[in-house]
């Protein structure tokens, strides 16, 4: 699953405008990228991927050979426990998106990997895919790759297989 989708975003409940962000690495999965309490920048990318969704689902229906990978990360709850998973094989469904979870859940016990799941569009907190293998949307994947070291940007570039 390391090619599909390298960063899932866990944001766990807490307080602050400045949140460290630490990486966890598993073995045989994408790096998590753990956010304590709030960040505006995320936020604001949040915001601006959902803004732009409508472009994600013109492209996802179109035709065009050059667009692939399509995936959208999402938010999920279970009680207070809270974690933006990714989900490829992205089928939209009226106002909502089917999708396979793309990575494995650290604190969610519900959900597992590979499964087929629905997402309503208010749960929709980021999309991406890669058009001539370059990354359209990805606006939370932006944001923490400014926080990466020049090695491990190269690094995300590489096993996601696309450019920033």
């Amino acid at each position: 699953m390391r090619g599909w989708l390298f960063f899932l975003l866990l944001l766990v409940a807490g307080c602050g405008s400045s949140p460290p962000a630490d990486v966890v690495t598993r073995s045989g999965e994408p790096d998590v990228v753990r956010v304590q309490g709030e960040d505006v920048r995320l936020e604001e990318a949040r915001r601006a991927a959902c803004a732009a969704l409508p472009e994600f689902v013109s492209a996802l229906q179109s035709a065009d050979k050059t667009q692939k990978r399509f995936s959208l990360k999402a938010e999920f709850t279970e009680g207070k426990v809270h974690e933006f998973l990714w989900l490829r094989d992205i089928k939209p469904e009226g106002s909502d998106f089917i999708g396979t979870l793309s990575n494995q859940p650290i604190q969610l016990k519900k959900l597992e990997l590979g499964q087929r799941l629905r997402v309503k569009t208010p749960a929709v907190t980021d999309w991406m895919y890669i058009k001539n293998g370059v990354l359209v949307g990805g606006y939370t994947i932006r944001i923490l790759a400014e926080t990466l070291t020049p090695e491990a940007r190269a690094n995300l570039e590489k096993e996601g297989g696309f450019r920033l």
